[in-house]
């Protein structure tokens, strides 16, 4: 029974990351075609707002004295998750204009695989290790002769 819902947590989350790429692909492309319209900084300034007002909205139930005391105690590197995704929503605004949405994710992919491997080989910000095997290393290969033929293509 353990190994059922060990299995389906583990295939809610494979359903979850499938998920998240797919919004991901359509965010870049949205954020690029609002940056069309408003300026670079400017789409990557409005993404950021609404989205804080969203998440304002999901946590509000939660914003109490508990919450308050767990972000004190967070270590202060982990808050700047949001200075990241500003860099990355201007980042991509300016790039899937030039290259499309196709290579752009492409690149991302390959460059968010490559540097997940030596993050979770070496345990990066505190998180489990998980150790670079022959099997990852082929799919970033693979991964890596996909972004080839993307460039060419």
């Amino acid at each position: 029974m353990q190994n059922i819902i060990a299995n389906n947590k583990r295939t809610m989350a494979i359903a979850g990351g499938i998920l998240a790429g797919m919004l991901t692909a359509v965010a870049i492309r949205v954020n690029a075609s609002l940056g069309e319209y408003v300026g670079v900084l400017e789409s990557a300034f409005i993404v950021h707002v609404v989205g804080t007002i969203f998440g304002l909205l999901l946590i509000s139930r939660s914003l109490n004295k508990i919450f308050i005391n767990r972000l004190k105690a967070t270590p202060k590197h982990l808050l700047t998750g949001g200075l990241l995704g500003v860099g990355i929503v201007v980042i991509s605004n300016i790039i899937v204009s030039k290259l499309g949405t196709t290579l752009s994710v492409g690149l991302f992919i390959t460059s968010m695989l490559t540097f997940s491997c030596i993050a979770d080989h070496f345990g990066f910000f505190s998180l489990p290790k998980f150790r670079f095997s022959k099997q990852r290393l082929i799919g970033l290969l693979c991964t890596i002769i996909g972004l080839i033929l993307l460039i060419q293509g």
